[in-house]
């Protein structure tokens, strides 16, 4: 399979790679070199080119599993937007990608994956909007795939609440409502405060990828590449969920993370107000889990989280924000962290 390596710069290959190495890698016309000169786009070509986040969603659910052998099959880039056109049908020009997928031993579970993945990363980049169907026959026909691992990929799919099971005629995008806002919030808010009172009891090793993450929301902010900086934002709060040790509680986690990424690009939010408060709030954080106060991370957690969700309830078209539920189902953010 083809190998593509991200090398932070120009000039660093050579210093720490070696010329020998390189030298080998160019006469395999597998590997495939690229620099990426600063954090946005290492960013930006990790997401597009490596498929960093589908890898690391797929090592947390085998790590909570407990399982011995761990399998991942990267689909080509032809998947995802084969998944977002599969709904248009077939024309003369328009046919579906016979190598889509890759096929093999044990191939239907690994099929499904691959699926899953296509429609998540369609989902996430906003190639769907809310209502719209989805339906087996052209999905299977443009992916070049059965019918069998699309109906599973829509089935796991909708377990975690990313779509709606149709009875007979696949499935369909979830409108989305204030009450679905408020309800991930508040989860992701317990989670969270979970994983940080943890994290401020382990060694100040663990939040190394914190703070870099941190370091690469504030070059987009610098930047004012506000899609970067939700990415960054989003590996941010996944490094500390990661750096917690509690896989478990980081798997739910990571999971309501793809919510409010569908939320986000169906509503399509602009983040450019908000992108500099949510760093600040970043940084509080970080400085909390430095100085091991549980209390003040939690603290600074559930206030980013209380600013967020009014950021987003606040352009739902035609909703009012239930301010009664929140305080219920969040268990008063504004307050000491409890």
């Amino acid at each position: 399979m083809d190998v593509q390596v991200v090398v932070d710069g120009e000039g660093v290959d050579h210093h720490v790679l070696g010329p020998g190495l390189l030298a080998g890698w160019r006469r395999q016309h597998r590997f495939h070199l690229e620099h990426a000169s600063t954090p946005a786009a290492w960013l930006t070509s990790a997401r597009n080119s490596v498929g960093m986040s589908e890898v690391a969603d797929r090592i947390h659910e085998w790590r909570a599993a407990e399982q011995r052998e761990f399998t991942w099959v990267r689909p080509s880039r032809t998947v995802a937007t084969a998944a977002a056109q599969g709904q248009e049908g077939n024309s003369a020009n328009d046919t579906a990608p016979s190598s889509a997928v890759t096929h093999g031993p044990g191939q239907g579970r690994r099929l499904a994956d691959q699926v899953v993945y296509a429609l998540k990363e369609a989902m996430a980049s906003g190639q769907f909007a809310a209502g719209e169907r989805i339906t087996e026959e052209p999905l299977a026909a443009r992916l070049g795939v059965s019918r069998g691992p699309v109906r599973d990929a829509l089935r796991m799919l909708a377990e975690e609440g990313l779509l709606e099971l149709l009875p007979n005629k696949g499935a369909v995008i979830p409108t989305i409502n204030a009450t679905d806002v408020l309800e991930t919030y508040a989860s992701r808010a317990s989670l969270g405060s979970v994983l940080l009172r943890r994290l401020v009891t382990l060694e100040p090793a663990a939040l190394r990828p914190v703070s870099a993450a941190l370091d690469q929301a504030r070059a987009a902010v610098r930047h004012r590449d506000m899609q970067v900086m939700v990415e960054a934002d989003t590996v941010f709060q996944d490094a500390f969920a990661d750096a917690a040790r509690l896989p478990r509680t980081a798997l739910h986690f990571r999971r309501l993370n793809m919510q409010l990424r569908l939320f986000s690009s169906t509503l399509g939010l602009d983040y450019a107000d908000a992108s500099e408060r949510v760093v600040r709030q970043d940084a509080a954080i970080l400085e909390a889990l430095r100085s091991r106060s549980g209390h003040d991370a939690v603290r600074h957690w559930r206030a980013k989280i209380e600013y967020m969700v009014r950021y987003m309830a606040a352009q739902l078209p035609q909703e009012d924000f239930d301010a009664q539920l929140w305080l219920t189902i969040s268990g008063n953010l504004d307050g000491p962290g409890r």
